[in-house]
């Protein structure tokens, strides 16, 4: 079984762990582990692998104890924990980078929350397009001149280092190029990466407010929907992302000269009578 430093995933290294110490035929029942661990109930673990429920700052010791974690392990256990069930994207960004550095200080490899990077990091997405534009240098000073809010000379060599690393630039004849990775985050992972990329991208939008008409494209609709109504827009909006996805990455007939973001949103405004 890998070690605890290379999951992002907290439920998942449990089931791990339980499926593991019951592989090398000691078969733990989950009453077992639950006095193991002096949890009051067998079912709630249960619950917690199959997440309905999540681990509290008091619960969290009993499921370390329960699994066998020294003390640099538990602490680790303790912040993937928090970093898996936060919602706020500071406070992820928080406990991840506390995950990087408990990882860093192991023999063992790294975990994948690059990948994460690569999702939450607007400038990771950004580098790697700019590589596809006329003239791209990979001098840092060139790539500040191309963008709007400045990166460190440190920022920029780290993230075509990275990108090159995860499989999304690669080296031809000594130039960068882009290639089609198979991205490994898992699906919780990359929610969370996602959602801190699309905040960061309102984010520009609204500075974008203030650009030239002929510089941006910015409209909206404002519209009493269905249910059935809303999905059927949520639908059209993936099939549109799709096929302009499809059509801009063939041949381009011209020079590409600047990187820009599209971006498809559909949110509701009011909320829906609650049930008496």
């Amino acid at each position: 079984m890998k070690p605890i430093y290379e999951y992002n995933d907290y439920r998942k290294f449990i089931k791990d762990t339980i499926l593991s110490k019951n592989e090398k035929g000691r078969h733990y029942s989950f009453a077992q582990l639950a006095r193991k661990g002096q949890i009051k109930s067998k079912a709630h673990i249960k619950l917690v692998c199959d997440g309905q429920r999540n681990l509290t700052h008091k619960t969290i010791p009993n499921f370390a104890r329960m699994l066998g974690l020294k003390t640099k392990e538990s602490f680790y256990f303790e912040n993937l924990v928090y970093f898996n069930q936060t919602k706020e994207i500071e406070t992820q960004e928080k406990y991840k980078e506390r995950l990087k550095n408990l990882a860093k200080t192991t023999p063992v490899k790294q975990i994948a929350f690059e990948n994460f990077d690569f999702f939450s990091k607007w400038y990771y997405v950004v580098l790697r397009e700019l590589v596809d534009v006329a003239g791209f240098q990979e001098d840092p000073k060139w790539v500040n001149q191309r963008l709007k809010t400045k990166l460190t000379p440190t920022e920029i060599k780290t993230t075509f280092e990275t990108l090159i690393r995860l499989g999304f630039l690669k080296r031809k004849n000594g130039t960068l190029t882009q290639t089609i990775p198979k991205v490994s985050s898992s699906d919780t992972l990359r929610s969370k990466a996602l959602r801190s990329f699309h905040y960061q991208m309102l984010e520009f939008a609204k500075q974008a407010l203030n650009e030239d008409l002929l510089e941006r494209e910015t409209s909206g609709l404002t519209i009493a929907l269905t249910e059935k109504e809303f999905f059927e827009v949520k639908e059209a909006l993936i099939e549109f992302r799709k096929q302009l996805n499809q059509q801009l990455n063939q041949d381009s007939i011209g020079e590409k000269k600047r990187v820009y973001h599209i971006a498809l949103t559909c949110f509701g405004i009011t909320k829906e009578e609650e049930q008496k």
